[in-house]
């Protein structure tokens, strides 16, 4: 995905500069950074997360899973479920490091990527389904951005605008517009441009039609 967001959103929060000053001044992250994020929820970001996280383990690769939801906490307690499965039945499974980051500061990430990510290749993270300081940072770390979207419109809303009369889009969600501004001014500063993905998720059949109309658009 690519573009330029057409309007500014920093009333919402920090603006983008903020962000991107914070990250340029901290220590630079030498493994890769999987961010699931998506500001609607229930689109499966931590079920994504969490089989990413433990394909990647099962390949060999040394991972780091942060869940920065500390209220629901989807992806650390699956992967706790994991790890007790595991013992309960006697055997090795891969798995990765995993944690739930309990204070929510951009501080307080980059601190625990360096603690319990050493040695890591990848670290991967949860972002929670709405907007905060703690979400625009892990975008703004993104070397790769997945968001998962359910195939309907409500739920695509966030990401983009249709019309729906001639089901033309009209132009970027809020949460689009985001992430745009978020990849601008990380390139601006160095980064390497956001891989940015869009992940169809929980397709039905009984939804065949909608689905259709979904991919054409």
């Amino acid at each position: 995905i690519d573009g330029r967001a057409t309007s500014n959103h920093a009333a919402d929060g920090e603006h983008p500069s903020v962000v991107l000053a914070d990250i340029s001044n901290r220590p630079e992250i030498s493994a890769r950074v999987i961010v699931f994020a998506n500001e609607k929820g229930g689109v499966g970001k931590s079920t994504l997360a969490f089989h990413t996280s433990v394909a990647l383990a099962r390949a060999g690769h040394k991972i780091l899973a942060i869940d920065l939801d500390k209220r629901q906490r989807s992806l650390d307690r699956a992967l706790e479920n994991r790890e007790a499965t595991a013992r309960s039945l006697g055997v090795e499974l891969p798995m990765p490091k995993h944690l739930v980051l309990s204070h929510q500061s951009g501080a307080m990430l980059m601190q625990e990527i360096a603690r319990s990510g050493q040695g890591c290749d990848t670290i991967i993270i949860d972002v929670a389904g709405h907007d905060s300081p703690i979400a625009r940072r892990a975008i703004a770390l993104a070397d790769k951005l997945i968001t998962p979207v359910n195939p309907n419109f409500v739920d695509l809303d966030s990401v983009a605008k249709f019309n729906v009369g001639t089901m033309k889009l009209t132009g970027a969600g809020s949460f689009a517009e985001l992430v745009m501004q978020l990849r601008t001014e990380r390139a601006s500063r160095g980064f390497a441009p956001t891989d940015w993905m869009l992940v169809k998720n929980r397709v039905r059949r009984a939804e065949k039609l909608q689905l259709e109309r979904f991919n054409s658009a």
